[in-house]
């Protein structure tokens, strides 16, 4: 039970492990998670098809292995830094931290810390996993900026979930409205205004389809989230993975439904998010809620829960 530490084709893997519940992480490839689930149960995350691994540090994220939960931080869509002093600087692809090895701070029994440095910013990330009863996981964040400047971020979750036809995604009843922020539907332009669970004429994308429809989206709802949930369920109701966190430090939800648009895989992906539309905004007047104060640091949580089917081990 608790945490411990083994190795997997070379690379240094922890494995937390209490009651039903099993995650595995991978420190050397950005604190990625390759697997979670309840001992029985199926398998959350998407195991993908290319080898497990990337091609180092600000590599393209679609050359990578495409599968498990990365860290997106502090960007995702490549862009420059819109405010001074880093004018200048140029972020990669899904940001620094996915592709970045982080190093393990302190483990105990139910809890593992990871923390990583930035290379093109001085911000320092870290993040807690502690395993909690019921099968809950909870992720607590904190950075911290050491320069006298307000520093613009985004972060966001980012669990490829692998999906059955007829899994159900669960969500607030005040997610309505939502803005795309890329989708392989022709008819369909970025940041174009729908209303969940429809794109286009009639394709839902709050049910995983019987039928593969070979498109890809990635959405974010239009306002900031009042209630913080988010879940993804099988069909027969046997097993979910809920999110749950607070709007007022995690405000804005994304969604991406992979149904073969993107590698001709099928995936989906719950991504609360700090920042909206993978953009860092510039400052005009007050500092909004997605910089970090000059000398300050910044906190933010996120539990994850399963639903087991099983009382024993398989």
């Amino acid at each position: 039970m608790g945490f411990t530490s083994d190795t997997v084709g070379g690379r240094e893997v922890w494995v937390g492990e209490r009651d039903q519940l099993r995650i595995v992480l991978v420190p050397e490839l950005g604190s990625k998670i390759v697997s979670l689930r309840c001992f029985g149960g199926r398998e959350w995350l998407y195991q993908g098809s290319r080898p497990l691994g990337n091609n180092g540090y600000a590599s393209a994220f679609d050359e990578s292995d495409g599968r498990g939960w990365d860290e997106m931080f502090p960007n995702i869509d490549p862009c420059r830094v819109p405010t001074a002093p880093w004018q200048d600087v140029s972020l990669p692809d899904h940001g620094e931290v996915w592709s970045l090895p982080w190093q393990v701070a302190s483990v105990s029994d139910n809890a593992l810390t990871l923390k990583v440095h930035g290379i093109r910013y001085p911000y320092e990330l870290q993040k807690r996993l502690v395993l909690k009863e019921d099968h809950v996981v909870r992720f607590d964040y904190h950075v911290k900026n050491p320069t006298p400047f307000p520093m613009p971020f985004f972060w966001a979750a980012h669990p490829l979930l692998s999906v059955q036809p007829l899994d159900q995604v669960v969500l607030p009843e005040d997610c309505r409205d939502y803005v795309v922020s890329n989708s392989t539907l022709p008819n369909v332009q970025p940041e174009a205004v729908y209303q969940w669970p429809y794109i286009g004429a009639s394709q839902r994308l709050d049910v995983v389809a019987e039928e593969r429809s070979g498109e890809a989206h990635k959405v974010f709802f239009r306002n900031k989230m009042r209630v913080g949930e988010a879940a993804v369920a099988s069909a027969d109701g046997r097993e979910r993975i809920d999110f749950r966190f607070s709007p007022e430090d995690i405000p804005h939800l994304a969604v991406w439904v992979n149904d073969g648009g993107w590698r001709h895989e099928h995936n989906l992906a719950l991504e609360p998010a700090i920042g909206f539309l993978d953009v860092l905004h510039a400052v005009d007047g007050p500092i909004p809620n997605e910089y970090i104060l000059p000398y300050g640091h910044r906190e933010w949580s996120l539990e994850v829960q399963l639903h087991c089917p099983l009382d024993g081990k398989q």
